[in-house]
């Protein structure tokens, strides 16, 4: 059964007490209660702070209550819009909605027992000279003053004696009255009891009697007691609790399991959530938290419990699998937390197969090829870092080959039999490859092109390698197709010492092998050192370009694909060199990123862009791209801060683009700098995403406005269903995280069609407009423009 969110507001909205929810420390939601007590509009309320509304209220440094797993009572003051104050009976808690942390206030009106409570003096009733005789432990009342005559309308005759008071004590609390008149004689603390005390009227009293002995004597004891009325505060307290039981009813239908554990985990108490899994109530209580996890995540949660345990009070996040009652495993998303006050392990798991499943789904559409299952040129590449590690620690070497089967395409065009297709014949030559190759890793990167790793000990066997290769593919291939191919051969680590240089030079070898004609395998050779030499040409003129003015700053509108309306621009810095001519970005940018120079371009193209988009008068936003360095500056942020201040520029028309490997350098600094970037209102879009990590978590955390599908993608969308899945699975993503789907490349008017389809919001590309100079762009708002 669910309960939609209307009728949980309904009913919500009918209970007697504050409800806020906050996010940071801004209200998101609250209840109409909240509006009639306090008199203010829903804009006011959503306009102050936490600490406005309860200036009392002590902020945590995440502005959410730090621990999420206990529950904490306050005596809140909340500021009403006349300035005077409610005091509230208040519980402050944590909870998670989807995958964000909220705060929780829940608060009942006790204003009358605060102003009850500063006239407490009047209600304290002593009753002097109070004797008990030790012997015979009779009790006699000395004196009573008036204010107990006041609170109970009896008078003296009817309260004289010690029968007549004792009569009045309620049947059930009058044996705990008594054994606080009778105890403990030789006792000079305070004692304390709760008793229900019946008033002329014939309505009973909550009374809080303190005992105070104040002289002995050989046979008699005589003491104070104070008498305070706690009738409303009982009331109080049973009205709340009446709240918190609606409220935790309401909770049943939260997907979120909670266990307690003890230091050696065994489970001290299950929520009822747990049934969903098809256990009993109570049926896992007294047993091991660890008889319900899987075998291989056992001893990863120990480490969690472990680290718990050296950090009390901090919440420790895990994934795991959960057992189910029939033994099946389930995904489960856990935040743990050891409490110094309760001694216990708090677990708050979260069911998390849906994401597990999306993310494998997107793993494997980013990092291996649908139709044979091999790894892709990003796996490859994951895979290598290892490789090369261990490579350098032995000293030893290993092979990359890029190869190219000719005449694979010819296998979708001639007849043959049905064993003999694309895949097949792919497969067969893998199998054979690991025959050959025991420590060969193979990974498809296009339609015919391959990439192999061997870890072989090159002196002795690079011949042999070649020979064996050779063989693999001038036998027939299910006995029909013989592969026409052409292979590059780089090796570390004597043509490069990492994975980026060896697959490129590799790729320049199969490139070369290709010009030689087919059936030819080439070795990388020192006639590439021309491209080496272009790169230093470029490095030293690079240095002048901004003082000769040679840089620029071109834009290409982005489109809305709804309607095909400009909504923006994305700044391409643009080199004109006197010496070399028009330099690509992808030949410059790296170089100016091997120095801080890249520094003194991004600060140029961040104020250029500013310029030319004030001066453009239209509301357009406009998007520019900061590297790695950029983003790693101490001084990033006051840079833009400070070209939006000199440039008078609507933050919210700047758009921060980072790649995805930028922002996972180090998540946990992106995270910070991003909240501070969307704090000044300044949006934020992740390029080049499928193309990097793709993780889901930090995605989410990230909380980015727009996700930019590499064009490498976009391209190739019409003509592989691998790039197609991957588009419609980012798509899916940006969607599912509130982003903004923005694709590049959009070269033709099927490729534009198949993404309006797919519900992609933006788009570029050369279909729409390369990018041009500013006075090209003067001349393109007139006819589609941002407003």
């Amino acid at each position: 059964m669910k309960l939609s969110s209307v009728i949980l507001r309904q009913i919500i909205d009918e209970i007697p007490a504050i409800v806020i929810i906050y996010e940071k420390d801004k209200p998101v939601w609250f209840n109409k209660y909240t509006l009639k007590l306090t008199n203010y509009s829903e804009k006011e309320i959503k306009s102050r702070t936490i600490q406005e509304l309860f200036p009392s209220f002590k902020k945590s440094k995440t502005g959410i209550s730090e621990d999420k797993s206990q529950e904490n009572f306050y005596i809140l003051a909340l500021l009403k819009k006349d300035s005077k104050f409610v005091y509230l009976k208040s519980l402050k808690k944590t909870i998670k909605i989807g995958n964000q942390y909220y705060g929780l206030i829940i608060g009942i009106d006790i204003t009358s027992k605060v102003d009850l409570e500063n006239k407490i003096k009047t209600i304290t009733i002593p009753i002097q000279e109070v004797e008990v005789n030790r012997k015979t432990k009779a009790v006699k009342i000395i004196y009573l003053n008036s204010a107990i005559f006041e609170l109970t309308g009896y008078d003296k005759s009817d309260l004289g004696d010690f029968e007549s008071f004792i009569e009045k004590v309620h049947s059930d609390d009058r044996e705990n009255f008594l054994n606080l008149i009778n105890q403990n004689y030789k006792n000079k603390k305070k004692i304390t009891v709760i008793f229900r005390f019946k008033k002329k009227t014939g309505r009973y009293l909550w009374i809080k009697a303190i005992k105070n002995n104040i002289r002995e004597e050989s046979h008699t004891i005589k003491f104070l007691l104070i008498l305070i009325d706690i009738t409303k505060e009982k009331r109080l307290q049973k009205k709340l609790e009446k709240t918190l039981s609606t409220l935790e009813n309401l909770m049943k239908y939260s997907p979120d399991i909670l266990f307690l554990l003890d230091r050696k985990g065994k489970i001290l108490y299950q929520s009822e959530s747990l049934t969903k899994l098809g256990y009993y109530d109570k049926e896992t209580v007294g047993k091991s938290i660890f008889d319900f996890i899987s075998a291989d995540d056992r001893e990863k949660f120990i480490y969690v419990l472990n680290q718990a345990l050296e950090n009390p009070d901090k919440t420790i996040k895990v994934e795991y699998k959960f057992l189910t009652r029939n033994g099946i495993p389930v995904w489960f998303e856990g935040h743990m937390v050891f409490s110094k006050k309760l001694k216990k392990f708090i677990l708050i798991g979260r069911n998390i197969s849906d994401r597990k499943i999306i993310e494998t789904k997107l793993k494997r559409a980013i990092f291996y090829d649908l139709e044979t299952g091999l790894a892709n040129i990003l796996m490859f590449k994951k895979y290598l870092r290892p490789i090369i590690r261990i490579a350098k620690s032995r000293n030893e070497n290993f092979i990359i080959a890029s190869i190219k089967i000719v005449n694979l395409r010819d296998l979708l065009f001639l007849s043959y039999s049905n064993k003999v297709t694309v895949k097949n014949v792919i497969l067969e030559i893998v199998k054979r490859m690991e025959s050959a190759f025991p420590t060969v890793y193979v990974a498809r990167i296009s339609f015919d092109e391959f990439i192999i790793s061997v870890y072989t000990k090159i002196n002795q066997s690079l011949d042999n390698f070649i020979k064996t290769l050779k063989e693999i593919f001038e036998k027939p291939i299910l006995g029909q197709f013989v592969p026409l191919y052409n292979v590059g051969i780089a090796v570390f680590p004597t043509d490069a010492e990492n994975e980026t240089e060896l697959l490129k030079k590799s790729l320049l070898a199969l490139k070369k092998a290709t010009e030689l004609g087919i059936n030819t395998i080439s070795l990388y050779s020192s006639e590439l050192e021309k491209e080496l030499l272009e790169k230093q040409m470029i490095r030293a003129k690079l240095s002048e370009a901004l003082k000769n003015r040679e840089l620029t700053v071109y834009y290409q509108p982005i489109y809305s694909l709804k309607d095909n309306r400009i909504v923006g621009f994305e700044a391409l810095i643009r080199w004109f060199s006197k010496d070399l001519g028009a330099v690509p970005p992808d030949k410059f940018i790296p170089i100016a990123e091997e120095t801080d120079l890249i520094l003194e371009i991004g600060r140029f193209a961040l104020r250029k862009s500013l310029e030319d988009m004030k001066n453009l008068g239209k509301s357009c936003f406009v998007s520019v791209n900061f590297s790695s360095k950029q983003f790693s500056s101490e001084n990033f942020l006051n840079d833009i801060m400070d070209a939006l201040e000199y440039y008078r520029f609507n933050p919210e028309l700047l758009v921060v683009e980072i790649t995805e490997r930028t922002a996972m350098e180090n998540p946990e600094y992106t995270s910070k700098l991003l909240e501070e970037l969307r704090k000044k209102r300044i949006k934020i879009a992740l390029d080049d995403f499928g193309k990097g990590y793709s993780n889901m978590e930090y995605l989410i955390d990230f909380d980015i406005d727009k996700l930019k599908i590499d064009k490498d993608f976009v391209l190739k969308m019409l003509e592989t269903k691998r790039a197609r899945s991957v588009v419609r699975t980012v798509i899916d993503l940006a969607h599912s995280v509130g982003a903004t789907a923005l694709a590049e490349g959009i070269e033709n008017e099927e490729t534009l069609k198949e993404l309006r389809e797919m519900g992609c919001e933006e788009g570029q590309g050369f279909y729409f407009m390369p990018p041009v100079p500013f006075e090209r762009i003067k001349e393109v708002v007139e006819r589609s423009y941002c407003e």
